[in-house]
């Protein structure tokens, strides 16, 4: 009897026509009554990959809905509230197909059974506005019952799950030899393609970094000093990490992180090719990728190549592409595995057969150094650095003692290291405070043409911020034998300084150069050595200008600077390692005076190939270093009589088609027409560039439509009119010529 009434009512749905089923499951509807249905299956929350384990405040959010549809065609509405119930989006008019529809909120696309996508709205994103664990996240389709459905009860779904702050991400970006206009706007776009992928947001400055001005390369210089030169300030200046800008050229090196793969590791300072931003916006969260912990997937990392594109900020989603550790050509994304799912695991690079004496390095998932990792509390460091010679002497360079930082070195009564070379802390009596070991290598590995390959060093450099412990007068290096390599005595007084100009105030013209000028002394008659830095947002952050200076004067030279009324002069004195520093009284103002720069003007279509009824786009790229760009116009002027008279000009407006190139548009014009234009910028300090071709104007006329096909035609004309006097000729011939040229060409 069962068996007969489930056989009947399977036949009466066939019939009906009215048979669904999806995720399993078996849905009956009354079709033919005209109702159908539409169910919400699933929601979940999307920002970097799919199913992560935790989100990040502030960082942009899409929901992924999944909706089952019986309408062979529909439109219908979705709120979703968010931000612990403190805040709803409406979106309208979402097309949905009959079958499983994958709808991503706010702005599409929506994805389709068959991998067909429509986006419908504008990629706008939402956001978490604080950390906690929120279980108010709602979604409804068609809230206002707009929609006549066979089942109302099915279009709700509250899920829940948890948003953390993260740790902070501050980079230095330090142009070595190059100029940053030449690549400033490509680095823009690797900085965003880091903050896409990477586990961090701008909030409260979690993520920010800083430019400054150009530094002179010297090929006689090892590019390790540079790396420590840098690192040191951005230990001092409180960056996480520094990035160096070298020119190598497109065919070479791409960058390096140069401090890893090696003891002691330095993982903040990487350096990058400006020759390859244009080409890589991977480049920069590649090898800062490096320093943590991951690595690429031919050598020592997961043999991950692919990744699942999920970028918010730009609608992209589901798009498989390449892992940006790895070296294939890209488009590029984080795989989930570096992202959040590869645990801490400790990479053995003897037993991978590498041939080094740094025995292995740390294989890592970025979250959990972002989230997860404890970080010790900020205490007084010493930023202390210098060099190891392979004939055990040490070089110390200047050190800083500076009130709060974080130690990367921690004593063996709180964290024992091991090591073949310790630092000592010693109070008056040299009775022992502190000891703290590491490792040096005068073996280590580096990328070589893709392969990691073993290099030979004599002299390792070294550089730590090491707490400090109060009471010591002596610090020293030992080896493991015990001898004392280097000590170097605390005295009794920090050095004092007092900044004299600019001292607040003052207003400078961008692109003059201007001294920075000091005083200072120390009780103790110790040498000083100076480290000068500026601020541009009133000292929330600060940028270094030179470091190691002897005298109590610098020449600075403003090209770089951008207009503000915020800015500070700081100057840090030490006397090997006790710290003085002074700050200018009061903030000063900067003036942009230079106008943008405006180039690579282009036009499509080219200017012999415009015809009539044929709209003209033009682009150009517009820079402003200083102040930025606070609109663009294009003008043009049209002559029909060749030129005898013009028209007005007529101004229009260029919108940023991308972050530095423009683009602005001219109507079409009949056969015959000459058209001249050209482009004007002005930037936020209301100066104003013009780019006219050196007065000759930008310049095309409009040709006839479709040449092409009138030459085409013109040629077919003249064959046909040869072929026709061919034939009059052949008739006109005796039999025994036409025959020989008709068994001629047989």
């Amino acid at each position: 009897m069962k068996i007969a009434t489930c056989t009947t009512i399977l036949c009466v749905a066939l019939l009906l026509d009215a048979l669904v089923i999806f995720d399993g499951s078996l849905f009956i509807h009354m079709a033919q009554a005209g109702v159908e249905n539409f169910s919400l299956l699933d929601v979940e929350l999307i920002q970097v990959v799919k199913d992560a384990k935790l989100l990040i405040t502030d960082k942009p959010t899409a929901f992924r809905i999944h909706v089952y549809s019986t309408f062979y065609y529909s439109y219908f509405d979705v709120n979703v509230t968010y931000d612990f119930g403190s805040r709803w989006l409406l979106s309208r008019n979402i097309p949905i197909k009959s079958g499983n529809n994958w709808i991503y909120i706010p702005g599409g696309p929506v994805i389709y059974d068959s991998g067909q996508s429509r986006v419908w709205g504008s990629t706008t994103c939402v956001n978490w506005t604080r950390a906690g664990f929120d279980d108010k996240i709602e979604v409804v389709i068609d809230p206002f019952n707009e929609v006549d459905e066979f089942d109302e009860t099915d279009n709700r779904k509250t899920i829940s799950a948890r948003f953390v702050d993260t740790k902070w991400l501050r980079i230095l970006v330090a142009p070595l030899g190059c100029d940053p206009a030449d690549w400033y706007s490509d680095l823009w776009d690797n900085m965003q393609f880091l903050v896409d992928t990477y586990p961090v947001a701008p909030k409260f400055n979690r993520f920010s970094w800083s430019m400054l001005s150009p530094i002179s390369y010297n090929r006689d210089i090892p590019l390790d000093e540079y790396a420590r030169y840098l690192s040191t300030q951005a230990r001092i200046l409180h960056y996480d990490r520094v990035v160096i800008v070298r020119a190598w050229g497109r065919w070479s090196l791409g960058g390096k992180a140069i401090g890893m793969l090696r003891e002691p590791e330095d993982r903040v300072p990487v350096v990058v090719n400006c020759d390859l931003f244009r080409y890589d916006e991977a480049l920069v969260a590649h090898e800062i990728g490096h320093t943590y912990y991951l690595w690429h997937p031919h050598d020592i990392g997961p043999p991950v190549y692919e990744a699942t594109r999920y970028c918010v900020r730009t609608g992209e989603y589901e798009q498989t592409v390449d892992t940006f550790m790895s070296y294939n050509p890209g488009p590029w994304w984080i795989d989930k595995g570096r992202f959040d799912s590869d645990s801490r695991t400790w990479v053995d690079l003897r037993a991978l057969g590498y041939d080094t004496e740094v025995e292995g390095t740390w294989q890592w998932n970025l979250l959990d150094q972002f989230v997860e990792l404890e970080v010790p509390k900020p205490v007084s460091i010493i930023v202390m650095g210098g060099l190891i010679f392979s004939n055990r002497t040490i070089k110390l360079d200047h050190w800083y003692l500076i009130p709060e930082g974080t130690p990367d070195l921690l004593p063996q009564a709180v964290a024992p290291q091991k090591g073949d070379y310790g630092i000592f802390m010693l109070g008056k009596d040299r009775q022992v405070l502190s000891q703290l070991n590491f490792n040096a290598s005068f073996t280590y590995l580096m990328d070589l043409n893709g392969t990691l390959t073993k290099a030979e060093t004599d002299a390792v450099p070294f550089l730590f911020n090491v707490p400090y412990v109060n009471g010591t007068r002596y610090i020293q290096i030992r080896n493991a034998e015990g001898q004392v390599l280097q000590e170097r005595a605390i005295t009794a007084n920090p050095p004092v300084v007092s900044v004299t100009f600019p001292k607040g105030g003052e207003s400078l013209n961008i692109g003059e150069n201007y001294t920075i000028s000091w005083e200072a002394y120390d009780l103790d008659g110790d040498e000083l050595s100076y480290l000068v830095s500026y601020s541009q947002d009133g000292g929330g952050t600060w940028i270094p200008l030179a470091n190691n200076l002897k005298e109590t004067s610098y020449v600075w030279n403003t090209t770089s600077l951008t207009a503000g009324d915020k800015y500070l002069i700081r100057v840090l004195a030490t006397d090997g390692t006790n710290t003085g520093e002074d700050t200018s009284d009061g903030t000063f103002t900067t003036v942009d005076l230079t106008p943008p720069i405006i180039s690579n003007v282009m036009q499509n279509p080219y200017a012999d190939m415009v015809q009539p009824d044929q709209n003209v786009t033009v682009y150009a790229d517009i820079f402003d270093l200083n102040s930025g760009v606070k609109n663009a116009s294009l003008l043009y002027r049209y002559s029909q009589n060749n030129g005898l008279t013009w028209s007005p000009w007529t101004n229009t407006t260029m919108n940023p088609e991308t972050r530095n190139t423009f683009k602005g548009f001219i109507p079409s014009f009949q056969y015959g027409t000459l058209v001249q234009y050209m482009i004007l910028a002005e930037d936020n300090s209301n100066n104003i560039a013009t780019n006219d071709n050196m007065r000759q104007y930008y310049i095309y006329t409009v040709m006839p439509e479709n040449p092409s096909i009138t030459t085409l035609t013109l040629l077919i004309s003249l064959v046909t009119v040869a072929t026709i006097l061919t034939r009059r000729k052949i008739k006109r011939a005796p039999k025994s010529q036409t025959h020989f040229s008709a068994s001629r060409f047989c």
